[in-house]
């Protein structure tokens, strides 16, 4: 049955629920395959599985605030009106974006140089 039957056992039981829930169920079950996988992938390479887990931690901290702010932005902001609540949320995953890239993985210096470089494509 493997990992591909799994999920589309998955996909089959959340079907009934709509697309949210095969979206859901979706990504759970590739979060749960995903270590067995990577044993299976690794086993016979020079990788161990926390080499390959310590590239992916800045994606997975990026998405994690990512999900705390969409969730955030859909409990607090869910009375405005839509145009006004798309530009706010914008605004906030433009700012959280900047302030891990800055901050949490200190790439102010890359920043440095690709800014400058920019300015003189548009000019």
């Amino acid at each position: 049955l493997g990992g591909w039957g799994s999920l589309t056992v998955l996909l089959v039981l959340a079907a009934p629920a709509g697309a949210l829930a095969m979206a859901t169920a979706y990504s759970a079950g590739m979060f749960v395959l995903l270590i067995p996988c990577l044993l299976l992938a690794l086993r016979k390479a020079r990788l161990s599985i926390w080499q390959v887990f310590r590239v992916c931690i800045p994606a997975c901290v990026s998405a994690a605030a990512g999900l705390a702010v969409l969730l955030a932005c859909a409990t607090y902001m869910a009375s405005l009106p839509l145009l006004l609540r798309v530009g706010l949320q914008t605004g906030v995953f433009t700012v959280i974006y900047f302030s891990l890239l800055l901050w949490v993985f200190r790439q102010a210096s890359i920043l440095a140089q690709v800014l400058p470089a920019l300015r003189k494509k548009t000019a």
